[in-house]
């Protein structure tokens, strides 16, 4: 995948870098906290859990496929970060001057 900005080449990597890379992950909520961290930890992606649900570095997709193979009941399950935010993050970042001249410009 290539990624322009301004005529300029940011980044040329494949997807499955750009995602892991821009942090795409899921934010999950189940009853079955516990079994679902032990299938996570199981199929080898990192997560981290909190007293509302459990953020997993895999996409919606994986975590929900895997809770379904299991039989792990999930209450809510949304991506955390898309690839048009990671473009827009990457181009931000190829440009700081031009973000430090629209944050000088904003009005406060």
């Amino acid at each position: 995948m290539l990624v322009l900005a301004h005529g300029r080449l940011l980044r040329s990597s494949t997807l499955a870098e750009l995602r892991a890379e821009a942090g795409i992950g899921s934010w999950v909520r189940t009853p079955q906290l516990d079994r679902l961290c032990s299938l996570v930890d199981a199929a080898g992606h990192t997560y981290r859990r909190s007293d509302e649900g459990l953020a997993v570095d895999a996409t919606p997709e994986q975590v929900g496929e895997l809770a379904a193979q299991h039989g792990v009941v999930l209450h809510g399950l949304v991506g955390t970060a898309d690839l048009e935010q990671a473009f827009f993050r990457l181009i931000q970042e190829s440009n700081p001057a031009e973000r430090l001249a629209s944050a000088e410009g904003a009005p406060s």
